[in-house]
């Protein structure tokens, strides 16, 4: 057998005691008292066992059975009121008995719900004569038409008549006898003649079933019978009262001896609640007013089964598995058993489900690990394990909120001390006001079973819109449970994420567990600096694993762990190299990322609008051309040319997502002393993109370039110009005005130049365009450079295509009298 497979001794059998050997909770004690009291009280007594579910009820039955098993005279029959709740309980209670004493009778199973019909047949005096009489007439009918035969023959013979006649006669007379006996069988058999018939119905009043039980008694020929029923209290409330008033009919029985195992709350409320119309309210005497009273007036005994000590409930949890092998021979026993069930927990069966659940789960985590999808050292964390567990069993809601954020015990115990507790900048609001609920018992933890109805003030947030008087106390009693688990379990480390997936992070996609949890946990916390030095090293496999983990991690964060996470996706795009295939993962990433970036226009800081812009040209999403347009109009393009300039490497899409915004911050730095940096990129556009660039400029940059050149020549004629004074002889400096703040525009004209220079040879139709726009400018310094420019390429007199417009345009602004001059005019070689 596999190591990895799981043991029959690894699990506590969840059954009742069924020997004395295996009775760990001193039921013995219970079991010796109640044999006293069967064998000794007068029959018909009633008998109450008390206890909580799961207390050992059904292990002290058999008990009870096995010392009255040697007992001459006496039989013990065991009934399960669950079982047969939602069925007629009588008839199968006096089946069941029935069953349990060995009587196969009918009358005591089948008949119980048909009932039975006979026929018997009776012949009296009188009808022994009808009969003869009958069968004398069928006799002459059959001889009279018997004889008809030989008269005819007597009459056609040679013979005399009546010497023939006589001859055949007592042949015919002999046949006749047996047919004068089938008709008169025949005749009585279809008239039923002496035949009577008699019905009994299926019993249904409370007589006939009790007269039916005391058949059943007298037939077993017991002298005492115990009857044990069993699970009462786990019908519902309406299925307990009909079950005991069903019950009721058999309990004045003689020779019986019922006892009825019940939780004594259980009874209670459902009698209570039953008959509150029918039991008018007595203030003097609560008592008789309650389910107590009904239950005192129908079992003259009760036994109560003593609640377990939390020291003993841990001491016979570790006692059901220590020395067994498997799991519990790899863990601490005491420390599991220790922090696995809490104080309030006195059931034994609870403590065995706790057991149960703590083996399943750790050996499932044992055959993930070996299938590589976690990474962990399970002995060492089986307290981890055991919290887990404990919180999945006693308090389910909780553990599924977990699934929010794993540190969720943490949180409350900090607001259970402090309500205005710090719990980190990376703790979003719904976290905290999840946390804040379990801190002030405000939040259910189970689905309350309980059919309460609805009074005036219920509230809303109240287990299964129940009224507040009947979950509100159950609410906040566990709530305080939770709180006391977790105070208790402090120092027990917070179930990981692994642990409440069972299965690493980094296992999904191929990345070992340290590295997945530590990039989630940078992600998470938006500590991009680690996150990028984690990161760095790593190759493009597993970089697109990253990006795989960040996007599952951006869909499931909350808050401001979602901007974060989000953030850490962009950078890892802005970081990474387009040709390392992240691109295959970026439809994934700009679905996940696109309800963050709308909630949060912070996620796209500066230093991660590569990475932004990046993603958004891997993905032909709709919410990727959305990216695209958010990117483009970032105010950071505005301040920095930079920026703007490594936008303009992709053109195309830029100007599909905004041409306007494009134009205007194209134009805006190439009017700026960051010109060159612009069009350092333009240069190595595609010749096509660089005629779109050119041709979205043109208009917009002719206008921008005239006014910088005569907001710039306005502003050096302002400038004062005067000699200077002379005092005493001795000339003195004129004070220097100030430099006006007015961009001189020499730059510009510079890097334009340049620009037009390159684009000249490589895209002439994009230096064409650029041409224009500097004609536009409608001033000499612009025309100087387009001179110098033709003057340099040595081009012919004819330009090689120029468009109307061109050719109107240049022969207006290469006329004396429009800013231009005799020298510029002359050297313009295509003009008219």
């Amino acid at each position: 057998m596999s190591d990895e497979q799981l043991r029959n001794t690894d699990l506590v059998q969840d059954r009742e005691v069924a020997a004395l050997d295996e009775d760990k909770l001193a039921h013995e004690h219970i079991a010796d008292q109640l044999e006293q009291l069967v064998t000794t009280v007068p029959t018909p007594t009633n008998i109450a066992l008390y206890g909580p579910w799961g207390s050992g009820k059904s292990g002290i039955a058999n008990l009870l059975a096995s010392r009255l098993r040697g007992r001459s005279g006496y039989n013990f029959v065991r009934f399960d009121a669950f079982k047969y709740a939602e069925n007629p309980l009588r008839r199968n209670f006096i089946s069941a008995v029935a069953g349990g004493l060995g009587i196969k009778d009918s009358a005591f199973h089948a008949d119980l719900y048909t009932g039975r019909s006979s026929a018997a047949f009776s012949l009296s005096r009188r009808d022994v004569w009808r009969l003869i009489g009958l069968f004398v007439g069928m006799f002459l009918l059959v001889c009279a038409t018997a004889l008809v035969i030989p008269l005819a023959a007597a009459l056609f013979s040679s013979g005399p008549v009546l010497t023939e006649f006589l001859h055949r006669a007592p042949d015919a007379l002999r046949t006749g006898v047996a047919p004068a006996a089938l008709l008169t069988a025949l005749i009585v058999l279809v008239n039923r003649t002496f035949t009577v018939e008699r019905k009994t119905d299926a019993v249904s009043s409370d007589e006939q079933f009790e007269q039916l039980f005391i058949d059943l008694i007298k037939k077993s020929g017991t002298e005492r019978l115990v009857v044990f029923v069993d699970e009462l209290d786990r019908c519902a409330p309406g299925n307990v009262v009909a079950a005991l008033n069903a019950l009721r009919t058999f309990l004045g029985v003689k020779k019986c001896v019922f006892v009825v195992a019940a939780d004594q709350q259980v009874l209670e409320e459902a009698l209570t609640k039953a008959s509150e119309q029918a039991t008018p309210a007595d203030a003097r005497n609560p008592y008789y007013s309650s389910g107590s009273g009904y239950l005192d007036k129908v079992f003259q005994y009760q036994v109560s089964v003593p609640p377990l000590l939390s020291q003993r409930v841990s001491h016979f949890a570790a006692a059901l598995v220590r020395g067994r092998p498997g799991v519990w021979a790899e863990v601490d026993v005491d420390v599991v058993i220790s922090i696995l069930v809490p104080s309030h927990i006195t059931s034994p069966r609870r403590v065995k489900a706790l057991l149960n659940t703590f083996v399943l789960t750790f050996r499932l985590a044992r055959q993930r690990r070996a299938e590589g999808l976690l990474d962990c050292d399970l002995s060492a964390r089986a307290d981890e394990i055991a919290r887990l567990v404990c919180l999945r069993v006693e308090f389910p809601l909780f553990a599924r909120d977990l699934l929010l954020d794993h540190a969720l015990p943490d949180h409350v115990l900090a607001l259970m001390n402090d309500p205005e507790a710090d719990l980190g900048p990376y703790v979003s609001e719904d976290i905290r006001e999840i946390a804040s609920k379990y801190a002030k018992r405000q939040a259910p933890l189970d689905r309350l079973l309980a059919d309460t109805d609805g009074e005036e003030g219920v509230g809303d947030d109240t287990a299964g819109g129940r009224s507040e008087s009947a979950a509100g106390p159950v609410q906040a009693r566990h709530g305080r449970q939770l709180l006391d688990y977790l105070e208790r379990t402090r120092s027990v480390p917070s179930p990981g994420r692994d642990l409440l997936f069972l299965q690493n992070s980094g296992s999904v996609f191929g990345l070992p567990a340290a590295l997945a949890e530590t990039i989630e946990k940078h992600a998470q916390n938006g500590a991009l600096a680690q996150f990028r030095a984690t990161v760095e090293p790593l190759d493009a496999a597993d970089r697109r694993a990253v990006l795989e983990l960040l996007t599952q991690q951006a869909r499931t964060e909350l808050g401001v762990a979602a901007a974060n996470v989000a953030t850490a996706v962009l950078l890892l795009f802005t970081d990474t190299d387009a040709d390392t295939g992240l691109g295959a993962g970026a439809d994934a990433a700009v679905e996940a990322l696109a309800p963050v970036l709308a909630r949060n226009n912070d996620v796209l800081r500066a230093e991660v609008l590569p990475g932004a812009w990046r993603l958004a040209l891997a993905s032909s999403r709709p919410a990727a051309r959305r990216l695209r347009a958010t990117v483009v109009q970032h105010p950071t393009f505005r301040t920095q040319a930079e920026n703007t300039a490594w936008l303009l490497r992709d053109t195309d899409p830029a100007l599909d997502a905004d041409t306007a915004h494009i134009r205007d911050l194209a134009c805006h730095h190439l009017l700026s002393h960051q010109a060159l940096v612009l069009t350092a990129v333009m240069k190595g556009l595609e010749p096509s993109t660089a005629e779109r660039l050119a041709t979205t400029l043109a208009p917009s940059l002719g206008k921008q370039l005239r006014k910088a050149l005569e907001d710039h020549g306005a502003a050096q004629a302002a400038l004062p110009v005067t000699g200077a004074p002379v005092v005493a002889g001795v000339p003195v400096p004129a004070p220097q005005a100030a430099a006006p703040a007015v961009y001189d525009p020499a730059p510009t004209l510079a890097a334009l130049a340049e620009l037009l220079g390159h684009w000249a040879g490589q895209a002439p139709a994009a230096a064409q365009r650029l041409t224009a726009a500097i004609l536009d400018a409608d001033h000499a310094k612009g025309r100087d450079i387009v001179e110098a420019h033709l003057a340099g390429s040595g081009r012919s007199a004819t330009p090689p295509s120029p468009d109307a417009s061109w050719t109107a345009r240049h022969k207006a602004l290469s006329s004396p009298g429009r800013g231009g001059s005799a020298r510029s005019t002359r050297a313009c070689p295509w003009r008219n």
